[in-house]
């Protein structure tokens, strides 16, 4: 079912917007509470096999693998593999996402 990004993003709590940032293996996650401008944005990093977020909840977060930052750019990088476009959320324990320019 197509839908409306606009809509989405009014229905929903959090939406994440992640890019690649100019830094090699950096990505930045901007995380919106309303339609217009991000309330945060944090830095993902890759080392090696693992991965380090710079927002405050990593650092509090026990198992880091599940860092919600984190699982978001491990699923983009292997389900979506585009540079832009795709506004993600969480489902309960699941990823959803849909393309902002969908009409």
């Amino acid at each position: 079912m197509r839908v409306n990004w606009q809509q989405r993003l009014r229905n929903v709590a959090d939406q994440y917007i992640i890019r690649q940032s100019s830094k090699p293996r950096v990505w930045e996650i901007a995380k919106f509470s309303d339609d217009y401008e991000p309330t945060a944005v944090y830095n993902v990093k890759q080392h090696g096999k693992n991965y380090s977020c710079d927002c405050p909840g990593y650092w509090r977060q026990k198992n880091k693998d599940e860092h919600k930052h984190i699982r978001l750019v491990q699923f983009w990088r292997e389900n979506l593999e585009e540079e832009h476009g795709f506004s993600l959320w969480f489902e309960g324990p699941d990823i959803e996402y849909t393309k902002m320019y969908e009409v």
